[in-house]
């Protein structure tokens, strides 16, 4: 019962930024409007939250106010996510720019500026900025009175948690209220269900995005200092935030777009999170790499082949021992950068499609740029696969690891992951909505699956026979080339029978 009782509560504590999150970009969603930056509005929140409150509770000293530092805390960082917001909706909205390549520029814009900030903090203060105990306490209490908390479980379980807690639930059920139970709420769903309908009933669009836009992006934010604030302790953490935005955007499908369901989504996804931190992970068995974190968490597609160069420098080994140290970290990187051309195929698909249409560029000239950047795509990464490993045997004078007939096979795998990708990214744009749910939940789920075996493989030593069967695997290369090339085809044909069909906006 305890075990049950402190998972509960812990989920309830990483799933209340969450909530605010999810909450914000579902008010951005139902106007129409897709903001994939929503981790950098989390991160300028966070940043901008902190130091607010820290500089409120430095200039007050003696005379700080708990209750006043957590509502600056609060103004700060809504007022740094809608203006985050603010700039995404002139360039989506007035300008008319791409929706996902300008919320992706977001992400990264924002969660630079958050940095800059808690770094310069750091630097001025030439310590960790971190605000007291007291103000932790005004940030982590419970509202309610001592005798409700101490009621047994319904007091650990209804009682205990931080005020954000409350005021996330009551904000979801205020939203679903206003969304469901209003004549305003109705006309901000008209907008994003139908814009030209809305228009033509007098409603004015453009003043709806930009409200649901920008108040979304300030609510998301404060989820940002609500994480730092509770979670964190208080304590600005260079990389604290990291993936809680994309976790809150991948919540918004998962809820379905629903802001009551996003209460217990929250706290669903809260505790899978708290279950996977609590595994029991041995990775002192993977010889001094355990500095690289390795789980399903950390170690994911695009940042597989960076680690290869990070154990360069981690790696503590005699070179005479680099190869059974170094080859297994290069096959991590290589296992886990075949979803790059999965990811990368089904991004360029469903971002850049829209605009080359809606240009004048025919569908059969875009299907065979589409084809051609799939074929060098595969061949790009597996030549630079094939650099690395004859710069490692130059720099280090081990055997090579993958020979000619494997580089066949490897560019085979290669170019399957990148059909698969671009038939996903038409599938994301043929079917509306439901195409999106299963374009995020495929490419989610590949990171989580192929990051999961590699990081529980690396933690049980298992990596070189992992490394050995991936090998042989490959070895089949004109079986895989030959299937590969079936395969490519055939979704080459369903890819161009949704290209035909898929409307464009102009």
């Amino acid at each position: 019962m305890t075990f049950l009782l402190n998972l509960i509560t812990a989920a309830v504590l990483y799933g209340t930024p969450l909530l605010y999150g999810t909450s914000g970009e579902i008010l951005t969603e139902k106007s129409g409007n897709l903001n994939l930056g929503v981790e950098g509005m989390m991160f300028m929140g966070g940043a901008l939250g902190l130091g607010a409150a820290f500089y409120y509770e430095k200039l007050a000293g003696a005379a700080v106010s708990a209750p006043l530092a957590v509502v600056i805390a609060i103004a700060a960082s809504f007022l740094a996510g809608a203006l985050a917001a603010l700039l995404f909706s002139f360039l989506t909205i007035t300008l008319r720019a791409n929706q996902n390549v300008t919320g992706l520029a977001l992400t990264i814009f924002g969660t630079g500026v958050g940095q800059y900030i808690g770094e310069f903090m750091r630097v001025r203060e030439g310590t960790y900025v971190a605000v007291s105990n007291t103000l932790k306490g005004a940030f982590n209490g419970s509202p309610f009175p001592v005798f409700l908390q101490e009621l047994p479980v319904v007091g650990r379980l209804l009682f205990s948690h931080s005020i954000f807690t409350y005021l996330g639930i009551a904000l979801a059920v205020a939203m679903g209220l206003y969304l469901h139970r209003s004549r305003s709420g109705l006309y901000l769903r008209a907008v994003g269900e139908s814009p030209a309908t809305a228009d033509a009933a007098g409603i004015s669009v453009t003043r709806c995005k930009y409200l649901a836009t920008v108040i979304g992006g300030g609510i998301s934010a404060i989820g940002g200092m609500v994480y730092i604030m509770t979670v964190v302790g208080g304590v600005w953490n260079h990389e604290g935030l990291s993936g809680v935005g994309w976790l809150a955007v991948a919540l918004v499908i998962f809820c379905l777009w629903s802001p009551y369901r996003a209460i217990w989504g929250s706290i669903l996804f809260g505790g899978l999170l708290i279950l996977y931190l609590r595994m029991p992970i041995d990775l002192q068995k993977w010889r001094k790499v355990d500095t690289l974190s390795v789980s399903g968490h950390k170690v994911h597609a695009p940042k597989g082949v960076g680690a290869l160069f990070i154990a360069f420098y981690a790696v503590s080994t005699p070179l005479s021992e680099f190869e059974s140290a170094g080859w297994r970290i290069l096959g991590m990187a290589f296992a886990c950068g075949m979803m790059f051309p999965f990811v990368l195929q089904a991004s360029l698909i469903q971002s850049y499609m829209p605009l080359p249409l809606s240009m004048g560029v025919t569908r059969r000239g875009f299907f065979a740029g589409a084809q051609a950047a799939k074929v060098m795509l595969a061949g790009g990464i597996g030549v630079c696969l094939l650099l690395i490993q004859l710069a490692v045997k130059w720099m280090f004078g081990v055997d090579a690891l993958f020979t000619g007939t494997m580089l066949v096979g490897l560019f085979a795998v290669l170019l399957l992951g990148a059909s698969v990708g671009e038939a996903l990214g038409f599938v994301s744009l043929r079917f509306g909505r439901v195409g999106m749910i299963v374009f995020f939940v495929l490419i989610v789920g590949g990171y989580a699956v192929i990051g999961g075996i590699i990081g529980y493989a690396g933690a049980a030593g298992a990596l070189d026979g992992m490394l050995d069967a991936m090998l042989r695997f490959l070895s089949n290369a004109w079986a895989l080339g030959g299937s590969a090339i079936v395969l490519a085809v055939l979704l080459g044909w369903l890819d161009w029978l949704m290209c035909r069909r898929i409307p464009v906006k102009g």
